[in-house]
């Protein structure tokens, strides 16, 4: 990454410009490689059946192309987002199989910005 920066501004001669290249190419390594720090957050609830879920990609920033789906619940239309990051392996397996599809959990989320992320989720106890 560095040689193909340095064709396009050129190779730093002085002091400064070496200083300024390295904290660009550190900003440039921290956005894209960089794990996202673990930040507090409350976990809300919400019961639902899940009606429909769409798979769909990040366009944009350090996850560009990585799969996510969309999990809409039945009579709220309330939407949850599905990430490989935030679930157990067995339970985004479930996600992708479409396996949540006409069920009636409760999940766990977290505000993130506009979405809703899903962190966990259970059945129902059946009543008698």
């Amino acid at each position: 990454m560095p040689a193909t920066l340095f064709k396009k501004l050129g190779k730093p001669t002085t002091e400064l410009q070496q200083n300024l290249a390295q904290e660009l190419i550190k900003k440039i390594i921290s956005y894209y490689f960089a794990e996202t720090p673990e930040y507090n957050h409350t976990i809300y609830s919400t019961v639902g059946t899940v009606q429909e879920i769409i798979h769909k990609r990040f366009k944009e920033g350090p996850k560009t192309g990585q799969s996510y789906y969309v999990l809409i619940l039945e009579g709220t239309k309330e939407k949850l987002q599905a990430n490989s990051e935030l679930l157990k392996k067995e339970q985004f397996s479930q996600v992708e199989k479409l396996a949540l599809l006409g069920q009636n959990l409760v999940f766990q989320y977290r505000k993130w910005f506009a979405n809703k992320q899903i962190l966990d989720w259970h059945s129902l106890p059946k009543t008698k």
